[in-house]
């Protein structure tokens, strides 16, 4: 079957359940593998309008782009090495890393940037594409774990390393339309290092190349191809378009503890107005039942000794140093630096950020085998998704308002006190010219990093334990970045002395920022090791087989 004729069977298929669909098609797929090409179906302008891109993104900094940052972003890989077995593995990890910074730098010439992939959401879900699709190309030569889509047993004469390096490139390719040169150029750099004959990476890009159509396929109709909308456009959550309130999901409403977008996003933004992943909470998750699988309580009553503790926390240590009775020092505000990645030129999201934590701590720990780092990565990743999924259907189910809303306007409440002044310290502004919004475009509650990291973490813990010590370099401060003056951030190493102590870390930053509610750090704390534990002990893919024996989904 040639690759058009696959495209266009594609966009026809209705999907059964995840993981499912791979089966029911597994003739097709089989058709398909004895014309080796990868299936390119993505062919989108992007969910993004132009302005909600350059409200989000900003311009990339000239002083940046002139420390040659994006050059070494499009090109490290390729000088790269492969010595390890894994090596392999972490090499497309790293290139996949690569390609979602790329995907948010807008060019500083002319503004125009990527964006297929943009913000947490979007990120997240393409990394749980590449990385279950690089573990299923690799598990199909031993079929030690349960795949996650089946696919054929790689041939005897299959090699690996070319699985793994077609896997990732083919449904990167699909992912980062845009890079397709950049992506083709580290392919062919990378095929030369491969000690195979012709016929055995042929066979083995055969296997990476389905094990990418079988991913691309599943994903058909999964609900995330709705363009984003402003403000008041409307939404959906896992269960349907209501709020918690009775209101519509991002119906525009202003009433008391409700979101709306940052007051004090600059004029030069122009009338940018995003409501980020409205309708992300109905995306078909890759592991959970549905979005709301764990959704959180309410946030804490108002004039609760919570609600008070929480309020006034973040009032005090997240507001910006010349608002009156800020409390924000060097200490806070490098903490809430270190832990951005807030759709940033030349880093990305915060699912970039934990990708590089999990993948030096595997390094770290010891796993060398390319099918055990697969499995690693897929797992931290289907968690990621799912996270980004369940915390954005808890977000615009309550459409909690952010502190730059809340402590301005009257809460209600006797024992606090609004201030119509009050700022927040704001996300990190690096890579850019100027600041463009202080406060992320979506409701509060639960964060997105808490719930991201805790979920990450949890996986983490229960491969490593949770008194693994590492050091890690943010790319906050990298020695790279530049502030909007064009001053270079320092390269600032940070130890942790346990896993715990990272998750405390990274929660605890965004109110430091001055942009999230203790309770939305805890809610998120909650929810995403909730997800971690899921994909841990509840999710079938991924587990060891158990030989002899078909498991409840009919693997084996």
């Amino acid at each position: 079957m040639s690759s058009d004729n696959f495209r266009r069977f594609s966009i026809r298929v209705r999907r059964m359940p995840l993981r499912k669909t791979a089966w029911a098609i597994a003739g097709i797929l089989t058709l398909a593998s004895l014309t080796p090409g990868p299936i390119l179906a993505q062919n989108q302008k992007g969910p993004f309008t132009e302005n909600q891109k350059t409200g989000y993104l900003g311009q990339t900094s000239r002083s940046a782009m002139a420390r040659n940052v994006l050059n070494r972003l499009k090109n490290r890989s390729r000088a790269r090495g492969v010595e390890g077995q894994a090596d392999r593995v972490l090499l497309w990890h790293e290139i996949l890393l690569d390609s979602i910074a790329i995907d948010h730098t807008p060019d500083p010439d002319t503004g125009e940037v990527d964006f297929v992939n943009g913000g947490p959401t979007r990120t997240s879900r393409a990394l749980a594409m590449t990385q279950i699709t690089v573990f299923d190309a690799a598990n199909a030569f031993r079929n030690a774990y349960n795949a996650y889509n089946e696919i054929e047993e790689a041939p005897q004469n299959a090699s690996l390393d070319a699985a793994i390096a077609y896997a990732s490139f083919t449904i990167q390719l699909n992912l980062f339309p845009d890079q397709a040169d950049r992506l083709q150029m580290l392919l062919e750099s990378d095929l030369e290092q491969i000690d195979a004959t012709e016929e055995s990476i042929a066979a083995g890009q055969i296997v990476g190349e389905s094990a990418a159509n079988a991913m691309w396929i599943s994903r058909i109709d999964d609900n995330s191809d709705d363009a984003e909308p402003d403000w008041g456009e409307g939404g959906r959550v896992a269960d349907g378009v209501t709020t918690a309130n009775g209101n519509l999901v991002n119906g525009g409403t202003s009433e008391t503890y409700e979101w709306e977008p940052d007051p004090l996003t600059p004029s030069t933004s122009g009338d940018f107005n995003l409501a980020l992943g409205a309708y992300w909470g109905a995306v078909t998750p890759f592991s959970l039942a549905s979005g709301d699988q764990y959704r959180l309580p309410p946030p804490p009553e108002p004039g609760s000794r919570e609600y008070l503790s929480g309020y006034y926390l973040v009032k005090i240590l997240g507001a910006s140093p010349d608002t009156s009775g800020s409390m924000s020092n060097l200490y806070t505000r490098f903490i809430g630096n270190y832990w951005g990645y807030d759709a940033t030129p030349l880093l990305g999201t915060p699912p970039r950020l934990y990708n590089q934590i999990a993948a030096q701590v595997a390094v770290d720990e010891g796993i060398d085998d390319p099918v055990a780092m697969a499995r690693y990565l897929a797992m931290i990743n289907t968690g990621l998704a799912d996270s980004g999924i369940a915390a954005w259907d808890s977000k615009f189910y309550y459409n909690y308002w952010r502190p730059v809303t809340g402590t301005r306007k009257s809460d209600d409440v006797l024992m606090t006190i609004s201030d119509p002044t009050w700022k927040p310290v704001g996300i990190s502004v690096i890579n850019t010219e100027l600041a463009i919004t202080p406060t992320p475009p979506f409701p509060a509650y639960p964060s997105g990093h808490a719930t991201f990291g805790s979920s990450t973490f949890e996986i983490m813990r229960q491969f490593f334990g949770n008194r693994t010590r590492f050091t890690f370099i943010s790319d906050e401060y990298n020695g790279e970045g530049v502030d909007p003056l064009g001053v270079p951030r320092p390269l600032v190493p940070i130890r942790f002395q346990s896993l715990d102590e990272a998750q405390w870390s990274n929660g605890i930053s965004r109110i430091f920022n001055g942009v999230h509610w203790q309770w939305d750090n805890l809610g998120g704390q909650e929810l995403g090791e909730n997800i971690g534990r899921h994909i841990v002990f509840e999710e079938q893919a991924f587990q060891p087989v158990r030989r002899g024996n078909r498991d409840e989904k009919g693997r084996r």
